[in-house]
């Protein structure tokens, strides 16, 4: 997390330095952080690859393309992704503790002396309801 803060800010003042003086969403640094934000969430991209003034050199022009392109592959599809797998699998990992030999379940189940091949567990089948309990 620590690293990503520190890539993303590197991001806002390489934005802010370079793109500022040409860019109406690069003015401030705090216009950048809310630009380079919201691009992460997928907001207003058409708008901030378009909006370069017209005054910018053909140099800055290629820079903004090449950095927005840098950013939105790292932040979106890397980081992005790096969290939802963090998170999917501390849940994956929260699930499989739940499921242990020692729940409340288990021991109903592990309590019940009457072996699975007993003619008690065959009469559900010979009830002349069984098909209404099914069918609800």
């Amino acid at each position: 997390m620590a690293c990503t803060l520190v890539l993303y800010f590197a991001f806002v003042l390489c934005a802010w330095v370079v793109i500022g003086p040409y860019h109406i969403k690069f003015r401030t640094l705090f216009s950048t952080l809310d630009c380079l934000f919201s691009i992460i969430n997928g907001d207003d991209m058409y708008v901030t690859f378009a909006a370069v003034e017209p005054t910018a050199t053909e140099d800055v022009v290629v820079f903004h393309k090449i950095f927005m392109y840098a950013f939105i592959v790292i932040f979106i599809y890397f980081v992005l992704n790096l969290f939802l797998t963090i998170i999917l699998e501390a849940y994956e990992e929260m699930s499989d503790d739940e499921v242990t030999e020692n729940s409340p379940l288990w021991l109903f189940i592990d309590a019940c002396t009457i072996p699975t091949d007993s003619p008690l567990f065959l009469q559900d089948f010979k009830r002349p309801d069984r098909n209404i309990l099914l069918t609800n």
